[in-house]
């Protein structure tokens, strides 16, 4: 899925009119600001996160994630935004293949500044190979409804 999401999103936003990207104002996203979320994520949070995770384990909190910094973004062509995402999904992925995760791996724990303890099971990614890896009981009995990792 992760593999797919570029080109799906490129699919959906290339081709109708710059405007209806965009968005009235707060607190909505607009699609733009969706990819451009994904962007950030991709760039900021979850493959750093899992590095924070096999080097630390819980000794160290992950570092806060501004959800919104993409709205501050000086705005580009929806085109090339997507493309920025393409470029860096593709690479995020050769990444993690590279860190050649086990399912052990995917059991280790990090601290989440805002919420319960997460494992790498959580994180984008967690399902490449591993088609069952949801969400660990472990780290949070209550399930994902009641404040998974952000």
């Amino acid at each position: 899925m992760l593999a797919r999401t570029p080109e799906t999103l490129t699919g959906l936003l290339v081709g109708p009119p710059e405007q209806w990207l965009h968005r009235d104002g707060p607190p909505t996203w607009s699609a733009y600001d969706i990819v451009g979320h994904l962007l950030l994520a991709d760039t900021t949070r979850w493959l750093p996160r899992i590095g924070m995770v096999l080097e630390c384990g819980t000794d160290r909190q992950f570092e806060p994630f501004d959800r919104e910094a993409m709205l501050g973004w000086q705005r580009e062509p929806a085109a090339a935004l997507l493309q920025r995402l393409r470029t860096t999904r593709s690479a995020s992925l050769a990444h993690l293949d590279d860190l050649g995760l086990a399912d052990e791996d995917l059991q280790r724990r990090g601290v989440h500044p805002e919420f319960v303890q997460d494992c790498l099971d959580t994180q984008p990614g967690r399902d490449r190979g591993r088609g069952d890896r949801t969400w660990s009981e472990d780290a949070n009995p209550e399930g994902p409804a009641s404040g998974r990792a952000a």
